[in-house]
């Protein structure tokens, strides 16, 4: 006689999850000031090096938050509907626009500063990469606590909240698009 496994039933997101309005828009006004200086950055880039790389990196980094709903369900990640400004939903994932902010710099941005941070040399490459394995883990845990967003589920390797596979997923994905 053959037995199926039984696997528990896989885990379902918060949705009744709310995030106080507050943290929601400092949240948001914070990434936004970043996103801001990131783009006069790299348009005063562009008009000085004659150069649009760095403007095409920032925005390409804006186009990959159209990749999040697909992580946040293979991931596990929820996003409060309530009290978010609301930026788009798919696959029935609400993302609030601060998400979307949010990967202008950290998909744009980010690369960018390691591009030029990098150098010639192992050494460097390292350490630059080291720095923003400690920058991933630092963004991530100051804004776990507001409440924007939650990982749920059974977590691998969680340290306060956040699963630190994705430390080395959204670094890796960031030294890929810099090299």
């Amino acid at each position: 006689m053959i037995t199926q496994l039984a696997y528990p039933p896989p885990p379902t997101a918060p949705v009744d999850l709310t995030v106080p309005a507050t943290n929601s828009t400092i949240v948001l006004a914070t990434l936004s000031v970043v996103g801001v200086a990131g783009l006069g950055w790299a348009v005063v880039d562009g008009v000085r090096n004659r150069n649009v790389r760095f403007l095409a990196i920032f925005l390409g980094g804006l186009a990959t938050s159209l990749l999040e709903p697909f992580a946040d369900q293979l991931g596990l990640v929820w996003f409060p509907v309530h009290d978010q400004v609301h930026a788009f939903t798919m696959l029935g994932i609400p993302i609030p626009l601060f998400v979307v902010v949010g990967y202008t710099n950290l998909f744009g941005l980010m690369p960018w500063m390691m591009q030029r941070g990098m150098g010639s040399t192992r050494g460097r490459y390292w350490r630059v990469s080291a720095a923003m394995l400690l920058g991933a883990c630092a963004f991530e845990w100051l804004l776990l606590p507001a409440g924007t967003y939650l990982y749920y589920g059974n977590q691998p390797l969680d340290v306060w909240g956040y699963p630190m596979i994705w430390m080395t997923i959204n670094t890796g994905a960031c030294l890929v698009a810099a090299t």
